[in-house]
């Protein structure tokens, strides 16, 4: 206490100093309506930017939160798209059509490692048997295929990406259909689309997606986008080239999808395939 008396002597002028001076700007304010009206605009814009300023804090503080319900809802929309129901009746227009079963559903992961420099790339997703997550089930992004599980774990699971020597996936041109087998090129970013007939109309920055042919992932999602093409002589198809849709350098989020109908399917090729005619 003795040493705030101190203090508070030491710099008595200096105090008094700014009191008068906090006095004589109040009774300007009070008794000058020009200085009254400029004082009150001056404060409301140092007032205005501060909570601008403490809003934009807490917006950003609230993005993750605002990031993960965003993803939820994303996969609420792709499981209640027409591309996700299984029709039971020869009704083409599926928009309108009630005979319809789920056939795919979507769980939300985050990625938690990811390789994209490799000549075999893989993602660690945060998300395992104990979400029901199981080998071979198919993961997108927001802008497209990312890969397919490969190992799984109670709480995580390994991806082999589309950057990975190793495996391959049906894809198609969304505009005419013509549909072969889709691999990566070694080059960042980039796969090429082969056995294309040469009689296919192409166009750079057509769009190429998956097919129907496969129990992983859904008709349509987007692969990539044509930057290039070139015929194979020995095979006489055309070799295309395409911009992945995904940027696996920037992916964070993504959907495992989970085909309800695919152990039915594989069941019954399985029995096909080893039934035989005398």
């Amino acid at each position: 206490m003795r040493n705030l008396l101190q203090l508070l002597w030491k710099n008595n002028f200096l105090i008094l100093f700014v009191l008068l001076e906090i006095l004589c700007l109040y009774m300007i304010v009070q008794n000058q309506y020009y200085q009254r009206a400029v004082f009150i605009n001056s404060s409301n814009n140092v007032v205005g930017n501060l909570l601008s300023k403490i809003n934009s804090v807490k917006q950003y503080l609230f993005l993750t939160q605002k990031n993960t319900e965003l993803q939820y809802q994303n996969a609420n929309l792709l499981a209640s798209d027409s591309t996700s129901k299984f029709s039971l009746t020869t009704h083409k227009d599926t928009s309108h059509n009630k005979d319809l079963i789920q056939q795919y559903t979507y769980t939300v992961a985050k990625v938690i490692n990811n390789s994209v420099h490799h000549s075999n790339n893989y993602l660690t997703l945060d998300k395992g048997s104990l979400n029901g997550i199981q080998r071979d089930m198919g993961v997108v992004g927001p802008l497209g295929v990312v890969g397919v599980v490969k190992e799984v774990s109670p709480h995580f699971c390994t991806v082999l990406s589309l950057l990975h020597k190793e495996w391959k996936i049906n894809g198609k041109l969304k505009k005419s259909g013509e549909f072969g087998p889709v691999a990566w090129n070694g080059k960042p970013l980039y796969a090429n689309l082969e056995e294309i007939p040469t009689s296919a109309r192409i166009t750079k920055g057509d769009t190429i997606v998956t097919t129907s042919f496969s129990t992983i992932f859904p008709e349509g999602i987007h692969l990539g986008y044509i930057t290039s093409s070139k015929i194979e002589p020995a095979k006489s198809t055309l070799s295309i080239e395409m911009k992945l849709a995904t940027n696996f350098y920037s992916v964070g989020e993504v959907y495992i999808i989970t085909n309800r109908l695919k152990t039915e399917q594989k069941e019954l090729e399985h029995k096909t395939d080893s039934t035989h005619v005398d």
